[in-house]
């Protein structure tokens, strides 16, 4: 077993050690998938050097275990929720993020700094979900005083919405409060440059298409939809097609295509794999770094290096380390939609094309010539 596969088997002992804490986390279910991964091995691989690697293999399964227990959310004892479902509150918050636009309202997401309780001003923790009007304006990094009735986010028949929020750090939602802007430029300076550029980028595209073109090419590239017309969001929902404005391993795969073909005959094809690297890294965090363009990100980062330096690489092995590598950063992740419904995409992808361009091709030999 090469080293690749060998940090493969490790990655898929990491994701299965997730998997047990998933379920509740209990010993039993660590004990019965170190042993699932013991006797699996040893029936496809039986060589001495497999206990060593069930050995590592069981190490990563307890370190993922005990490492998701850890970043299990919780309430600190400052937390805004402590006022949920109670009179209307005053508070001060800081826009954390764009806002989110939906059919008839604008959402902002909030972090709470202090909270006006008892006839003084108090410091609370915990973030804040909030909808507005839609022709709202506030941007990031705006400090606002927020009156409003916070609420607990509810639980839903089919859809734990309470659980989704809480795991994102939002603890209250709050409908239409009113609000007044205290201070602007509050946020990190870089994220803010960074949604100035985008924006930027989006205005550039306005300039020299028309609309309803110039928002359909900014929900596409840059994942923004925003100043997409809701006749024109209906009709994408209606048609099945709104994940074309979802940023995807569609837009890292052609533009690592078109850094490599455009650079290769001028630098060489090495340098222009690193060119390409670079230049993945950069566009994942300009569109936010979603769940669904990490993973993408790092599968391709993954697959230039293998052709910079002369490696062979397989979209199984690469998925499995990009999902190792998210949920070692963030284990929470494992409970975002989009990241398992990306993974799920590419591991079906992964499994299905071999075997079905192996049908192809022999229906094409069997197939009697003209």
């Amino acid at each position: 077993m090469n080293r690749t596969l060998a940090l493969a088997f490790l990655a898929a002992a990491w994701l299965l050690g997730l998997a047990a804490a998933y379920t509740e986390g209990s010993i039993a279910a660590t004990l019965a998938t170190i042993g699932f991964l013991g006797a699996a091995s040893f029936a496809l691989w039986p060589r001495p050097l497999t206990l060593l690697l069930v050995t590592l293999g069981a190490a990563a399964i307890v370190t993922a275990t005990w490492r998701y227990e850890e970043t299990v959310p919780t309430l600190p004892g400052d937390s805004i929720a402590s006022l949920n479902d109670g009179d209307a509150v005053r508070y001060r918050a800081t826009v954390t993020d764009e806002p989110q636009d939906r059919p008839s309202s604008r959402q902002y997401r909030l972090a709470v700094r202090e909270a006006y309780v008892n006839g003084r001003w108090l410091e609370k923790s915990g973030q804040v979900l909030v909808y507005m009007p839609p022709y709202t304006t506030y941007e990031y990094g705006d400090l606002l005083l927020v009156k409003g009735k916070l609420e607990t986010p509810p639980v839903l028949d089919d859809f734990d919405y309470r659980d989704y929020l809480f795991r994102r750090g939002i603890v209250s939602i709050v409908a239409y409060p009113e609000v007044s802007v205290l201070q602007r430029g509050q946020g990190e300076p870089w994220k803010a440059r960074l949604f100035d550029v985008r924006a930027h980028l989006s205005e550039s595209l306005s300039q020299v298409l028309p609309e309803p073109d110039a928002s359909l090419a900014a929900g596409i590239l840059f994942g923004t939809r925003s100043g997409i017309s809701p006749d024109l969001r209906d009709d994408m929902s209606a048609t099945g097609t709104s994940h074309l404005v979802a940023v995807s391993g569609q837009n890292v795969t052609i533009l690592a295509g078109l850094m490599i073909a455009a650079l290769s005959w001028l630098v060489g094809r090495r340098p222009a794999c690193w060119v390409a690297l670079a230049t993945i890294c950069a566009y994942a965090v300009l569109v936010g770094a979603q769940p669904s363009v990490v993973r993408a990100a790092i599968m391709g980062i993954l697959y230039i290096m293998s052709i910079a330096l002369g490696r062979q690489n397989t979209a199984a092995v690469t998925l499995v380390l990009a999902a190792a590598a998210m949920t070692a950063t963030n284990p929470q992740i494992v409970h975002d939609v989009s990241f398992q419904l990306s993974f799920a995409s590419v591991l079906g992808l992964a499994l299905v094309t071999p075997p079905l361009n192996r049908l192809i091709e022999r229906l094409l030999l069997a197939w009697p010539p003209l």
